[in-house]
């Protein structure tokens, strides 16, 4: 078997994380070994051997073209002839061969360096080392050099996709078309993210007239479609029928009982739009049904504050969040962990493996109680340690304090089964209004002794001290977040929220099932409100709703009851909370 070797691929740009998480998919699927050495905008390089990389290419919606890199250097004509010189050339081009080289700018980078005048550079380079014919008609080698991110990459060419190749299948050149079909390269793409290969049972639920169904019977799978319609069933047969695909099944019925016991990828688009049926009902109800997974996630909590993301645990499906939120993946970034259930901290390899392959370079504080550290050496030994920005990790008992500079973090303990940590962030005070006023009456000159007093330090002047009391009101609070999940109301965690701006406290058990919460040591809605009324925290977050509560709004009227601002926030709510000026 060959050494793993630098492949090159070029994604299609549409979109900032989906070509990418389709590659992942594919490569993953087909139990590819493969590591992502270098991700920018359109390019990315990866680690893996050609020969189990080119079959597969043509698979993907968002892959347009996949080859081996030969060089890799920076942006400049000198450096490029160095590079060049060095490699190997001769090793993928004969001199008996032709061959053509065709210069490419991702992201407008390296505006200095000509396209045109570095391709003619590279054809004469090329050349003069292997003796080969430049054809720039029908070479037999094609070469692609790729001014991407602050390097230069030269490829040879091994898959291209072929131009047009989806035009054949666009929903209007069907026999059957229907306004919210799918376009087969997003249909595509999404039979990709489910895993699903050659030979794999597929399912689509919603099937409409087949767009899903289409894209995953090009791609080898024993396809089964389901639909409520019967007029979408038979648009279904008729357009599989059109590209001579041949389904398993296509069964008429309601998603939500479903006569399929086994199947091994399903990807879907459910119904919404006038034009849909959602018998009777709506989507979120049927999806809700169908999946109850699908309709919230597990937990996590970001807390975002002045470019910095504060993550509260990281539930299974973290990254998928947060590429949903587009709060990006290479900010400054602090992860928080209560406790080492697998709930709350199963999430945490794919988000740093989804940091990694996104050539995050930031360093990432993770903070949690003892055993975080046992758990990531664990994780790391089958998956590797992130390759391209550090860790810092630091196991945390009840009681500490980090300071953070602007804020600190303070631990407590939480009531629960196994060691449960709260936290709280609490901003420093900020320095009081400043007067300028004031300042100009007591001889101090605007500029830098202004920004001195407006932070708090006195200044000379003169002869003169000015105090920061002359010219300042009295200091203005910062805000209180806390954090307390899985647990009992405790005093520890009432203590810790004394006065919070927001406290976001378990409380998805409805008083009726109060055993049960106390069973598995969490709160009800009613007792989580004590607590905060107790505190006298400003706001209440109820989070970890239990699975059998289907209608919320019970844990909101109960709660309220005792506590009126009390809210359950959704998946992806916002809440915004404004220091006091």
């Amino acid at each position: 078997m060959d050494e793993p070797t630098r492949v090159f691929l070029v994604l299609s740009g549409e979109h900032p994380t989906l070509p990418l998480a389709e590659m992942r998919a594919i490569l993953d699927a087909n139990r590819i070994p493969f590591k992502i050495t270098g991700s920018f905008y359109k390019l990315v390089e990866i680690q893996a051997e050609m020969e189990a990389v080119k079959p597969i290419a043509g698979r993907g919606a968002f892959i347009d073209e996949v080859g081996t890199e030969i060089v890799h250097s920076g942006p400049t004509i000198t450096e490029i002839d160095d590079a060049v010189k060095s490699s190997d050339l001769s090793r993928y081009l004969p001199p008996d061969e032709s061959f053509s080289v065709r210069v490419l700018r991702f992201g407008g980078v390296s505006k200095e360096t000509s396209r045109v005048k570095l391709e003619g550079h590279l054809g004469w380079l090329i050349h003069n080392i292997t003796r080969a014919k430049v054809d720039l008609e029908n070479p037999q080698r094609l070469f692609h050099g790729l001014l991407a991110g602050p390097y230069f990459h030269l490829g040879l060419v091994a898959y291209q996709r072929p131009a047009g190749y989806v035009a054949s299948r666009r929903p209007r050149k069907r026999p059957v078309f229907h306004p919210s079909t799918m376009t087969p390269k997003l249909a595509r793409s999404m039979v990709n993210l489910s895993r699903a290969i050659g030979g794999t049972t597929f399912l689509d639920p919603f099937c409409g007239v087949g767009g899903i169904l289409l894209e995953a019977s090009l791609l080898g799978c024993e396809v089964i479609g389901m639909d409520a319609l019967r007029r979408m069933i038979r648009g279904s047969r008729r357009n599989l029928k059109y590209f001579q695909m041949d389904p398993s099944g296509l069964i008429r019925g309601d998603a939500r009982n479903i006569p399929v016991t086994r199947v091994e990828a399903m990807a879907t688009d459910p119904p919404y739009g006038t034009g849909a049926s959602t018998l009777k009902s709506t989507t979120r109800n049927i999806l809700k049904d169908f999946l109850p997974e699908a309709n919230s996630g597990l937990p996590s909590v970001a807390l975002r504050r002045d470019g910095e993301m504060i993550l509260f645990d990281c539930g299974e499906g973290t990254q998928r969040q947060m590429m949903h939120t587009g709060l990006g993946f290479n900010r400054p970034t602090v992860i928080l962990i209560s406790h080492l259930h697998g709930d709350h901290i199963l999430g945490l390899p794919g988000l740093l493996q989804t940091m990694s392959s996104l050539a995050r370079d930031k360093p990432l504080d993770l903070y949690g109680p003892k055993g975080l550290m046992r758990f990531l050496e664990l994780i790391y030994k089958p998956l590797g340690y992130p390759a391209n920005f550090k860790v810092r990790v630091k196991e945390l008992g009840p009681g500490e304090e980090i300071d953070r500079g602007e804020y600190v973090i303070r631990t407590t303990l939480a009531k629960h089964d196994i060691l449960c940590l709260a936290y709280a962030i609490a901003e420093k005070e900020r320095p009081g209004r400043f007067h300028p006023e004031k300042a100009k009456r007591l001889g101090v000159p605007e500029g830098p002794l202004w920004g001195e007093l407006q932070h708090g330090k006195p200044v000379k002047f003169e002869g003169k001290q000015v105090r920061p009391s002359d010219v300042l009101d009295a200091s203005r609070p910062g805000l209180k977040i806390v954090y307390a999940i899985d647990t009992r109301p405790a005093e520890t965690v009432k203590d810790l929220a004394k006065g919070a701006d927001l406290l976001i406290h378990d409380g998805g058990f409805a008083e009726e099932r109060r055993p049960k919460a106390q069973e598995y040591y969490h709160s009800t809605a009613s007792e989580a409100a004590q607590l905060a009324k107790a505190a006298k925290a400003k706001r209440l977050a109820l989070v970890h709703i239990s699975a059998v509560t289907r209608d919320d709004s019970i844990l909101l009227r109960e709660a309220r009851k005792i506590f009126r601002q009390t809210i359950v926030p959704k998946d992806f709510q916002v809440l915004s909370l404004k220091q006091s000026k």
